[in-house]
């Protein structure tokens, strides 16, 4: 995800409030409806982006491994 803000301290309050709604989700409930045996979040990767004459970004990217059981090796 990637937001824009005036100042650093604008994206990282965006980001962090996105970070933590994903976090509250998968905590709430880690089988997304029991889709999966279990949601795992994975610490974040962050990136910023300055951009000439514009506000600059900032990015994360999260990825989340989702465990699950088939009857199949190919699931």
């Amino acid at each position: 995800m990637v937001v824009q803000g005036a100042t650093p301290e604008d994206r990282d309050a965006a980001l962090d409030a996105i970070l933590a709604a994903i976090g509250d989700r998968l905590a709430v409930d880690p089988t997304l409806g029991g889709t999966v045996d279990l949601a795992m979040p994975e610490p974040p990767e962050f990136i910023t982006e300055a951009i000439d004459g514009a506000a600059g970004l900032k990015g994360a990217k999260v990825i989340v491994v989702l465990e699950y059981t088939a009857d199949s090796p190919l699931g």
